[in-house]
């Protein structure tokens, strides 16, 4: 990535407000990867001043304890840094990672965005102080280019989308001046690296997308993730996000499930008591048909959240049930437990979702393999009522659809 294509970064701001307006209702997914993709979020951290490998060592060890989900005793890490030295913007920047990572063990939660809000805006702070000191201060650039990237992502994930995008606007030159300070920084390719994929792979995929994005740089799907597997292998303190995102990439994207079980089984030993890491996983499992790993695995998510072990929220439960309930219905034709599993989706899928207007695909195909299972036993009046529910629901891999040919089909054979 030279200098000058990241300078053209700030073409961004040109076309965003117009792009969020047009694209509002057209793909909220889509509109996720733009967000991410402008913020050049997770900009985890930092030169170390002066050498101070305790300093160091501290930070790491937080870090870990972040994903750890030992959120205690990252606060105390962080704490005791920010006692040593005040004007230290890294520890108010950790400190509100920590909420970051309660907020995505329930993300359907939103009772903790407030507090989020007040500290990540606290980090802002203490970097700004820093900045009236030296403009050119390094880390507190970086850390307040975090730090606004991450308040414009939460943002995003409530689809506060037009407030996402003026965040990224303010954050971009932030990005380009931490680059030219310190272009040889590896923690920094996290984010170029999520960049240069998306800025290729979103008007492929949506091509009325290409005249909004005509003036921003052109990504390169192949240079973002040779970007991030150098900042998952080599990045100090980048590597763990930058894992995370390149596995969702190579799974979900690019059918890669080989790499992407790779660096999912090491985010998994270093971390595993991290559901969010362990659902990666089983989801690669699945979706490369290896159904009895992913059932082992969504099978022992369900357990714990049953157990109501640390982080395993009625969310993580709601996940693996479903997987859990299509791995009986398809895989090992066992309709009992496809339906109980099944049922458990529905449930908790409406007290997850009691607030939201939109059902989740969890929900409605859940229902919708209900109906098929009912219709497979031969009840097939219980049937008819689920598919005619379906019809009425959020289309979810042509569920609507795939319901209305079988109220057909159950339709012919009463007559």
């Amino acid at each position: 990535m030279t200098l000058a294509v990241a300078k053209g970064f700030s073409y961004l701001h040109i076309k965003r407000k117009i792009l969020f307006v047009f694209l509002k209702n057209k793909n909220i997914k889509l509109m996720k990867f733009i967000n991410i993709s402008a913020l050049i979020l997770v900009l985890l951290l930092v030169k170390l001043r002066g050498g101070d490998f305790k300093r160091e060592e501290a930070i790491k060890l937080g870090i870990e304890q972040i994903y750890s989900l030992n959120f205690k005793g990252a606060e105390d890490t962080f704490k005791a840094l920010k006692e040593k030295n005040e004007q230290d913007p890294a520890p108010a920047f950790f400190l509100a990672m920590i909420e970051w990572e309660k907020i995505q063990l329930n993300i359907e939660d939103e009772s903790r965005d407030e507090i989020f809000f007040k500290k990540i805006d606290e980090a802002i702070k203490a970097c700004d102080e820093q900045l009236k000191q030296n403009p050119k201060d390094y880390e507190a650039l970086f850390f307040k280019g975090g730090a606004i990237g991450f308040k414009g992502r939460l943002l995003a994930l409530r689809e506060k989308w037009i407030d996402a995008a003026a965040l990224g606007k303010d954050a971009l030159p932030i990005v380009n001046e931490v680059y030219k300070l310190k272009p040889e920084n590896i923690d920094i390719l996290l984010g170029f690296g999520i960049y240069n994929y998306y800025a290729e792979a979103i008007p492929e995929q949506y091509p009325f997308t290409k005249p909004l994005l005509f003036f921003i740089p052109k990504g390169n799907k192949k240079l973002g993730i040779n970007q991030l597997k150098k900042a998952a292998e080599e990045g100090k303190y980048a590597n763990y996000e930058a894992a995370y995102f390149l596995i969702h990439i190579l799974y979900d994207a690019e059918n890669n499930f080989e790499e992407a079980e790779k660096y999912s089984l090491w985010l998994n030993k270093k971390f595993p008591n991290n559901p969010i890491f362990r659902r990666q996983l089983g989801r690669i499992y699945y979706k490369w048909g290896y159904f009895e790993k992913a059932f082992d695995i969504f099978k022992s998510i369900y357990e714990q959240s049953e157990a109501g072990d640390f982080g395993f929220s009625q969310r993580f439960k709601r996940d693996a049930s479903y997987y859990l309930g299509v791995i009986y219905l398809n895989y090992k034709n066992n309709l009992d437990s496809a339906l109980f599993y099944l049922s458990k989706c529905e449930e908790l899928s409406l007290k997850i979702e009691q607030n939201k207007s939109k059902k989740s695909g969890f929900y409605v195909k859940s229902l919708y393999y209900q109906g098929e299972i009912y219709e497979r036993m031969g009840f097939n009046q219980t049937a008819i009522k689920i598919y005619k529910d379906v019809v009425e629901l959020n289309d979810y891999d042509n569920t609507r659809d795939r319901a209305k040919n079988k109220l057909k089909l159950l339709e012919a054979k009463k007559n």
